[in-house]
């Protein structure tokens, strides 16, 4: 059949829209990946790096040994890579090594993964089985597959059987003939190996036996090791691939060139894809030790996914116009309007939202390029609502929204709020005008909400010249209280420096006055579908409100209740004293008050410690209704300190109860009927 020169430049037409398409396509995807898969090795490289950063190496030397596990600072050292890792979900593996001079080779130091379940590692240097205990029974686990019967291992040219024997409450596993261990007692967990017993109640120095198995008559060296549960799986002193030279030397030349390292591509392991990250520990000027990340190539596959999906779809969308382009006008045409389609995706990829494909035509292209604009406009307007978004809500509020991982509702929870408030506002913005006023509280601002993003907190709202602020409701709830207290003391030191800059400018100074409580809130959207705000709610909020409204009563810069001074990680840390056992208005109970004064300046603080343990005394004889003499003291204390407004403030009291005695039963509070 012979074929016309319709035909034959319709076929033509089509084979080179075809090999447009897939170019069209394989470029976009190269491009895209090849941006994504760089700016992931920054971001793990530099994830690293920061982790590295923030490890003493001296310190880390001195962990060569289990005892480091009872030891404060590397429990904290190894909480903060616990938290890291989970923090990270695509992280696998965070560890960190050091050189250990008294035993010759390198050791574990800090472990970031924790066992869920007992764990023995039989290692050898031609295989590895992973033995998990739990409640009695135990499983293996081999090139990522879970044994729970006989199995055999292909070792180079040998086949080796793995056999089970269990029995009630007790159980053992053989290597051929030869026994590998056996379970004797599951309470506590004792093993039995060929090279000794490995107990739960031995020390973690006593845990792991190490010796030769015969394989096919050839002598193998077998190294056992029982990690338990909660532990890390590699406790400190344990040495760090002391049976392969090959890993050795590479962490010598790391520490020798004081030089981090990164794979660029996915090295295939046992458990799947990971990319293996090192960084440089210092102590001092010198490099002491190697941080190792192992990332998972899950988020990587997973974005190699969508973009060969994108890439595909564009590339059947450049098909379908070259061939619709080519029966509508002529080829000229077509290869002109692909290659406007082709610069504006890659544009697009590129981030480029403003640009747009200049194609007039009252046509399909036509309405696809005016779609392409419209698509590259809303992109533009979307980045921009995304970028202002930020400006008005905090991160960590914003990108939950943006993921739509904040509905409309609440949930319980526990955290802490802060509320701040300008003293005698009202004064000076009578004194002020409009633009100096503005201008007066943007600076304040700036300053006030750098120090509670610093400390985890997040700005729930500006009320005016006051500030509510919460902690530990989008993370890090343990250390709520602290973070609370640690952005009130920030603010106050920071405080000090603006109202230098206000006397520079000849404006009046400023001064402030902080609240702080713990307890539960109810935390989520309120509002309407239409208009919602995320913001916390409860009776915890306004026990903060009513303990920042006693600054002012008893002269002091921040207030915190009895409940975040429980959850303080470390009370003795901080320069607190008691203030007085309140009733707030609208409640029946009385609340212990604490006064935080680390912010004050030096001669301040150093009265407030001068008389500290006198003043207890003093509010001790109060409470006991001996107010004659508790005055006699206040008065003492007010002669070696007029200014403290807590002194005059129990000595008003005490002068009050002697004309008009409390009721009997008096639990020594004193009950507010202002807020």
């Amino acid at each position: 059949m012979k074929f016309g020169i319709r035909k034959k430049i319709f076929f033509i037409t089509l084979g080179v829209s075809i090999v447009i398409s897939f170019v069209i396509g394989f470029f976009i995807y190269r491009q895209a990946y090849r941006l994504f898969l760089e700016n992931f090795l920054n971001e793990k490289l530099a994830l690293a790096r920061c982790i590295a950063d923030a490890l003493d190496g001296d310190e880390l030397a001195s962990f060569t040994t289990p005892e480091a596990l009872s030891d404060e600072t590397y429990r904290y050292y190894q909480r903060y890579l616990h938290d890291i890792k989970n923090d990270n979900e695509d992280v696998s593996y965070l560890y960190a090594i050091v050189y250990d001079r008294r035993r010759g080779h390198h050791v574990y130091t800090l472990d970031a993964n924790i066992n869920e379940t007992h764990t023995l590692w039989v290692e050898t240097d031609l295989f590895a089985l992973i033995c998990r205990f739990n409640d009695g029974s135990f499983l293996i686990e081999h090139e990522q597959k879970t044994y729970t019967d006989d199995f055999t291992l292909e070792i180079e040219d040998n086949t080796v059987q793995v056999r089970f024997e269990r029995e009630a409450g007790a159980g053992r596993v053989y290597l051929d003939d030869t026994i590998l261990f056996a379970v004797t007692n599951t309470s506590p967990l004792t093993l039995d190996t060929p090279f000794g017993i490995m107990s739960e109640s031995d020390g973690p120095a006593d845990l792991s036996r190490k010796g030769t198995v015969r394989i096919d008559n050839e002598a193998i060296p077998l190294y056992l090791t029982l990690s338990l549960k909660g532990m890390p799986e590699s406790i400190p002193g344990e040495s760090y691939n002391e049976h392969d030279p090959e890993s050795i030397e590479f962490i010598n030349e790391l520490l020798a060139n004081d030089d981090d390292y990164i794979t660029e591509e996915f090295e295939k392991t046992e458990f799947g894809e990971s990319l293996f990250i090192y960084s440089i520990i210092h102590g001092g000027d010198r490099p002491t030790g190697v941080l190792g990340l192992e990332v998972w190539a899950r988020e990587v596959t997973e974005y190699r996914r969508s973009i060969l999906l994108v890439a595909g779809i564009v590339s059947v969308i450049a098909f379908v116009l070259s061939v619709t382009v080519y029966l509508l006008v002529t080829e000229n045409m077509v290869i002109k309007a692909i290659k406007k389609f082709s610069k504006g995706v890659i544009e697009i990829a590129r981030g480029n939202f403003s640009f747009h494909v200049n194609i007039t035509r009252n046509d399909e292209i036509g309405d696809l390029a005016t779609t392409f604009n419209s698509m590259a406009d809303g992109l533009k307007e979307r980045d921009l609502v995304k970028d202002l978004f930020g400006k008005y809500v905090q991160k960590e509020v914003a990108e939950r929204a943006l993921k739509s991982e904040i509905k409309l509702g609440g949930e319980k929870q526990e955290g802490t709020v802060l509320f701040s408030d300008i003293r005698s506002f009202t004064t000076i913005s009578e004194g002020l005008d409009p633009e100096t006023l503005v201008s007066m509280l943007n600076r304040y601002f700036t300053v006030m909400v750098d120090n509670i993003i610093l400390c985890k907190g997040v700005l729930d709202k500006y009320i005016g010249d006051a500030l509510m602020v919460h902690f530990g409701i989008l993370g890090d709830a343990d250390s709520s209280a602290d973070n609370a207290v640690r952005a009130a003391i920030g603010m106050m030191e920071s405080l000090h420096e603006f109202n230098s800059g206000q006397e520079s400018l000849g404006r009046p100074e400023i001064s402030i006055g902080v609240g702080i409580h713990t307890g539960d809130l109810v935390a989520g959207n309120i509002g309407s579908p239409n208009r919602m705000e995320y913001t916390v709610i409860g009776d915890t909020v306004n026990l903060a409100s009513r303990a920042e409204g006693l600054t002012k009563l008893f002269g002091a810069s921040i207030v915190i209740t009895q409940a975040t001074y429980a959850a303080l990680k470390k009370p003795d840390s901080y320069l607190i004293r008691p203030l007085d056992l309140i009733v707030v208005k609208g409640k029946t109970k009385p609340v212990q008050m604490y006064e935080v004064f680390d912010a004050d300046d030096e001669e301040k603080r150093n009265l407030k410690r001068k008389t500290g343990d006198t003043l207890q005394r003093a509010v001790a004889l109060y409470r006991k209704m001996n107010f004659n003499e508790a005055k006699k003291i206040f008065g003492e204390l007010t002669a070696i300190n007029p200014e403290d407004r807590l002194l005059s403030y129990f000595s008003d009291l005490c002068d009050y109860f002697t004309e008009n005695p409390p009721p009997e039963g008096w639990d020594g509070s004193t009950a507010m009927h202002e807020k």
